[in-house]
């Protein structure tokens, strides 16, 4: 993901398509084999705290953190991933008249 968030669709057409392709089968992968959830003592639970912003100087004050569910996460990453698609898309199309946008 941070490879093609990275890279710039106009340079590398076919790198970019390429990396669409395998984010894809990744997320394929982690939704069909999920990984376990940690024990409620887990220290890895300490790492998604929706609290931290109390813990943190700022002047401004800081809203809590809402976390989504897993599923909604890999729905966002799925949406993601069709508009970085779509752009491949149009990046491809030479001349802008012929885009359908919507």
């Amino acid at each position: 993901m941070l490879q093609l968030l990275d890279l710039c669709v106009f340079k590398d057409h076919a790198e970019f398509q390429a990396l669409v392709k395998i984010a894809r089968e990744q997320l394929d992968t982690i939704r069909n084999k999920p990984s376990p959830s940690p024990p409620s003592d887990s220290p890895a639970l300490l790492s998604f705290d929706p609290f931290v912003a109390s813990r943190l100087n700022a002047f401004i004050p800081l809203r809590v953190l809402n976390m989504r569910s897993i599923p909604q996460t890999w729905d966002a990453v799925d949406t993601l991933l069709n508009g970085l698609a779509k752009l491949w898309v149009l990046s491809t199309t030479t001349n802008i008249s012929t885009w359908v946008v919507g």
